[in-house]
């Protein structure tokens, strides 16, 4: 628990002391620092809800660790041919490198 109320407050410094530095600085308009200063509070509000989230991970598929993005054939699974069952589930096998699995993630909606 003391962990949790550690890290909220280093976080929370951190966002009001960006805040504050936003809003100290010469030339700025008062709505521009009041901008600055809601934009630090709603970022205090922020770890405040998603502290209450359930936490959560991303399967990640085989062969994308970040030491195989250089070189896309590292990694890849090799696949005979006919060595898939039937039952299998019809599952193909992974293929195609990180950037082209990253952009297909992107351009799907």
């Amino acid at each position: 628990m003391l962990e949790v109320v550690a890290a909220f407050l280093v976080k929370t410094t951190v966002i009001l002391g960006v805040a504050n530095g936003a809003c100290s600085i010469r030339g700025l308009s008062a709505a521009e620092r009041h901008t600055a200063a809601c934009i630090g509070v709603f970022g205090v509000a922020m770890i405040g809800a998603f502290a209450w989230l359930p936490g959560w991970s991303i399967a990640v598929p085989v062969g994308l660790v970040p030491g195989d993005w250089a070189n896309p054939a590292v990694g890849q699974p090799t696949v005979a041919a006919g060595s898939a069952s039937a039952g299998d589930g019809g599952t193909p096998p992974a293929s195609g490198s990180v950037w082209t699995w990253i952009l297909a993630m992107y351009s799907w909606r």
